[in-house]
């Protein structure tokens, strides 16, 4: 199975979204800091994408179940 679609189909559990939340309200708050959108977007892309993705055999027939 495609990690990436496993991690995204992850951030839709209400806790996990929860939880993340209150990771970058910690954040803000802790470093005194306004995050960027782009500091925002690589946040999530760092949560969905593995670090070590070049390992995975990923192809588009791991996604063919969704309707596009």
């Amino acid at each position: 199975m495609n990690p990436i679609l496993l991690n995204y189909e992850l951030l839709f559990n209400e806790k996990k979204k929860k939880k993340i939340t209150e990771i970058i309200i910690k954040a803000i708050v802790k470093s005194k800091k306004i995050l960027s959108t782009r500091e925002l977007i690589n946040f999530i892309y760092e949560i969905i994408v593995p670090s070590n993705i070049d390992d995975f055999d990923i192809s588009f027939s791991n996604i063919q179940y969704m309707d596009f």
